[in-house]
């Protein structure tokens, strides 16, 4: 298929999302992905395989409005509480007083006659700014907290997508339990960047986490617990299946088409992660940089379909 026939069906694609459903949304878009993968299935040029990528991609942001697929952030404690007073009884007590205040200041900044739930808002780029006020609030209170950055891979020097889909949370530590707390994890739920197909296109997003989380009734119960009150136990098994997400996220078409279909678990333990994440350790080494990232091969078979095997 020539460039300007895949220009003339994404236009067609697009004119017919007013009004639709969320299921035929995500059928459309699917649509328009599986044209521009066949249509570069032998294109050389570097430029018109960006041109059909942004199209793609005022086309996602464009026509499918800011929704989650998971369930919504948990306020019904700031709602509830008038004083910003923190009586500890329990490291969940300081961790809900916590979030409170990182939220508060949240909804106080975006909240206007425009937006009234913040659960409207899409927390891209807000990961540093959650993970250092956090930071922030636990060394006025005496309470040992790290900010921990997941990079690109785990990789400090290769950029899979040239120098975005790097993450930042919290790692809390009172004296018997750790914590994981993520005050902008939403942000991978939106259903724009969940929709599976968009794998296998050159040099586009990959598929967002929020996928393989939702989809798996293990991993859905830690991520809703995020999602909805900002922090969750960090145990060998939670802290596997977050990372996880991420691990899974940065994989492109080219990996799963060889993996046979998409899956919502990897091989790596808690111990690997603590490798990946502390020392000079990624996944280009254990998984090639051709699999991770933006694609710039095409695929074997334009009209493989991303399903879990």
């Amino acid at each position: 298929m020539k460039e300007s026939e895949c220009k003339k069906k994404l236009l067609e694609i697009e004119e017919k999302f007013k009004g639709k459903t969320d299921e035929e949304m995500c059928k459309l878009m699917s649509e328009a992905y599986r044209e521009v993968k066949i249509a570069t299935e032998n294109e050389k040029s570097p430029k018109k395989i960006n041109e059909l990528s942004r199209r793609l991609s005022f086309i996602r942001w464009s026509a499918i409005p800011s929704k989650s697929i998971i369930c919504k952030s948990n306020f019904d404690y700031y709602i509830e509480s008038k004083k910003n007073e923190y009586k500890q009884e329990t490291d969940e007590d300081f961790l809900k007083f916590l979030i409170l205040l990182i939220r508060k200041r949240f909804m106080e900044k975006y909240i206007s006659k425009y937006i009234k739930d913040i659960n409207e808002i899409d927390l891209a780029d807000t990961c540093l700014d959650f993970s250092e006020l956090v930071k922030g609030v636990c060394d006025f209170y005496c309470i040992d907290c790290i900010v921990v950055k997941i990079d690109a891979g785990f990789s400090k020097q290769h950029e899979i997508f040239q120098g975005h889909g790097y993450h930042y949370f919290n790692i809390v530590t009172f004296k018997d339990k750790k914590y994981i707390v993520d005050c902008s994890y939403r942000q991978f739920f939106s259903l724009r960047r969940n929709i599976p197909e968009c794998l296998g296109v050159m040099d586009f997003d990959t598929l967002n986490l929020g996928y393989y989380m939702v989809n798996s009734s293990e991993k859905r119960e830690i991520a809703e617990k995020i999602v909805k009150d900002g922090f969750v136990e960090l145990t060998e098994h939670n802290f596997k299946h977050y990372l996880d997400g991420f691990t899974l996220s940065f994989r492109n078409g080219l990996f799963y088409e060889q993996n046979g279909g998409l899956t919502y678990d990897t091989c790596y333990t808690y111990d690997d992660y603590i490798k990946l994440l502390f020392y000079n350790y990624d996944l280009i080494q254990l998984e090639g940089r051709e699999n991770l990232g933006f694609q710039k091969k095409p695929l074997k078979n334009p009209k493989f379909e991303f399903k879990i095997k």
